[in-house]
């Protein structure tokens, strides 16, 4: 199914079937899909908007996988990759807030879980770069959402697995994550325009299974692993301006694995793991004011996720 078909869904399906109190679900949207719930995969979505004040359950994905690449664009979902724990995969899912439906893309030309990855919106592109599958990668591809086609970018500097991506000022950050399975500082980022990929200031801490996202022209990276598996509560943003890292307010407790998304001005922090231990997967959620700089906290979902795929859509 093309991207305009998906579009091209029909309103009337909004709310109908089991999903009526959908209808509740206005403006900026939190969408959480996946995971690891500390015995099994999670096939199971949930939705978080202001307007309820509250978490949604979605129609369930096709399969339990947690580790996936995710973007939206408009009012679709896109998910590749990901992890069962045992292999990586090359599927490609699409969920529709229209027609409350799940369907495939086009997969992906390898199987990887644990990559980097951004939707370039004004594109219409989800880009993803590394990750894991047996080795770490340094390969880089877009997915054209329109036609779904697969575009080779060129390759990382460098292959590494869990790290995080985000893009600003036309540039697709690609930051910390897994180098010879040890954590890293280094920040790389391919530049959308020049077609080529540019080294950046490294961060103050190395760390892997770390949030990343941006915001305006600033880049924030909150949590993660750092050496000797030590969990982090301490984050930093870089201002793109005068190419600096700067120290933020820590976060409420020390965590990994989770997932971050921004609204407004806010950056929401999903699930994740506080200990060590596999079993510590939590349903704790945060949000952060990036103008205030204060924490505040938001209801927990419904199930308990690690390595779970956040996106944000507008309804």
């Amino acid at each position: 199914m093309s991207f305009q078909d998906l579009l091209k869904m029909t309103e009337e399906n909004n709310n109908g079937g089991s999903h009526s109190d959908w209808s509740e679900l206005t403006g900026d949207v939190i969408v959480c899909c996946g995971g690891y719930e500390g015995r099994y995969q999670l096939d199971t979505v949930e939705a978080y908007s202001e307007s309820t004040g509250d978490w949604t359950e979605l129609p369930s994905m096709p399969f339990a996988r947690d580790s996936m690449a995710a973007g939206s664009l408009g009012k679709v979902i896109v998910l590749a990759g990901g992890s069962d724990r045992k292999s990586p995969f090359d599927d490609v899912i699409l969920f529709n807030w229209n027609s409350k439906e799940w369907s495939k893309g086009t997969p992906m030309p390898s199987a990887r879980a644990y990559a980097a990855s951004v939707m370039d919106e004004s594109r219409g592109k989800l880009l993803i770069s590394g990750g894991y599958n047996n080795v770490e990668l340094n390969s880089c591809q877009a997915f054209e959402v329109e036609t779904q086609k697969w575009l080779d970018l060129p390759n990382m500097p460098s292959a590494r697995a869990r790290s995080g991506g985000a893009i600003a000022n036309d540039h697709f950050f690609v930051i910390g994550g897994d180098v010879m399975r040890r954590p890293t500082n280094v920040v790389d980022a391919f530049s959308i325009q020049e077609n080529k990929w540019v080294n950046f200031p490294a961060m103050k801490s190395k760390r892997r299974r770390c949030a990343v996202v941006a915001g305006g022209d600033k880049i924030i990276v909150a949590g993660g692993l750092t050496s000797d598996d030590i969990t982090l509560d301490s984050m930093e943003m870089f201002d793109m301006r005068n190419r600096k890292w700067m120290e933020l307010p820590t976060m409420p407790c020390a965590k990994f694995g989770f997932s971050a998304c921004v609204v407004g001005t806010e950056m929401f922090l999903l699930g994740g793991n506080e200990r060590m231990k596999m079993k510590a997967c939590c349903n704790r959620c945060t949000s952060f004011d990036l103008l205030s700089r204060e924490w505040k906290r938001v209801p927990p979902m419904m199930y308990r996720r690690l390595h779970a795929s956040g996106v944000k859509i507008s309804v």
